[in-house]
């Protein structure tokens, strides 16, 4: 299925998306199970990939692994959705004149950052409600986050996009395709995914499905109007740079979630998630290597873009640079494709 880029010449079926997604838009508070009871004994993500990716673990350090991770991966989508806004906040006078001529398209951008910020809030609103629920410290687990909005890479971002690079909308696409790719997994998981879990990112899917093709419309109509010789070069390169502003990113965010394992009075979860990175951390590297970069896994979509259809298909169709990751074992159509 093709990644799906509208016409900035055709106002008119832009409003008409516009207009789909409020009408079909859920609201934050009222359509999402809040007042539910939140089950802590049911793994975040399955746990056949959890075992697939950490082998040899028992059944109670892959229940915490996965629950611990699936908190992990929510932080990431909600931090992820703070620094768009955190961006649009400080650059929309620049993104206003990008899209000069395009009023539908601005507004169509507009709709796309305010439902991610509401996806921010319900990602952090159930972190929370879990941590609680489990009897942990709320505010230590977001104390110990690294936040994208506040570090040098966001910075180098901005200098960026500033100056008319498409850095920054090179990690918008990332973070579109890889949450559907992360909800695919858990709908189609054998395991008995904690049910609100579950609810908040099929509402995630239903939503970033709708409003991505904003983001692949924003990035074709910027990519195809950088003319010129230094436009063309730092168009190749800014895929580049978001990749390594990306990975660095991540490689911090892993360093600074192993203190949540060092807690001075250690919580029975704790001290499971401690015994099972144990395990982990003597699994051979050739082993972590090939799920990391290049099985279909529930990590793999963060570390290798190659994952993602839309991006590789993009990066070809114009001939741009990117890092000489692995190429992958399965390519499948992104989820994203499959809902409008």
């Amino acid at each position: 299925m093709a990644m799906r880029v509208l016409d900035v010449h055709d106002p008119e079926r832009m409003r008409a998306l516009v207009d789909r997604m409020r009408r079909k838009a859920w609201d934050l508070d009222r359509d999402l199970a809040w007042d539910t009871r939140i089950d802590v004994d049911k793994p975040l993500l399955p746990l056949a990939q959890i075992d697939r990716v950490f082998p040899g673990l028992a059944t109670d350090e892959r229940l915490v692994l996965s629950q611990l991770f699936g908190l992990v991966v929510a932080q990431i989508f909600s931090d992820a959705e703070q620094f768009l806004n955190k961006t649009r906040e400080q650059l929309w006078g620049d993104f206003e004149r990008f899209f000069a001529g395009h009023p539908a398209l601005l507004e169509l951008g507009t709709q796309f950052f305010d439902e991610e910020r509401k996806h921010a809030e319900m990602f952090r609103r159930y972190i929370t409600a879990w941590l609680v629920a489990r009897g942990l410290d709320v505010e230590r687990f977001f104390a110990e986050q690294p936040r994208f909005s506040e570090s040098w890479q966001h910075r180098v971002i901005l200098r960026n996009a500033a100056r008319g690079g498409l850095a920054f909308w090179w990690i918008v696409l990332l973070a579109e395709e890889e949450s559907p790719l992360i909800y695919r997994y858990l709908e189609d998981a054998p395991d008995d995914i904690e049910p609100l879990y579950l609810q908040i990112h099929r509402r995630h899917f239903e939503e970033e499905a709708r409003h991505a093709t904003f983001a692949y419309t924003a990035m074709a109509y910027l990519a195809d109007g950088m003319t010129g010789w230094r436009s063309a070069w730092r168009r190749r390169a800014d895929v580049v740079l978001s990749q390594c502003m990306q990975m660095s990113f991540l490689a911090q965010a892993i360093r600074r979630g192993r203190r949540l394992t060092h807690d001075p009075v250690p919580h029975p979860w704790i001290a499971t998630v401690v015994r099972a990175m144990a395990k982990v951390e003597r699994l051979p590297a050739r082993h972590l290597f090939r799920v990391f970069f290049r099985e279909p896994t529930l990590v793999g979509p963060f570390l290798n873009y190659r994952f993602h259809q839309n991006m590789v298909e993009m990066v070809t169709t114009r001939r741009l640079w990117s890092l000489p990751l692995p190429r992958v074992n399965a390519l499948a159509d992104s989820p994203v494709n499959a809902l409008s």
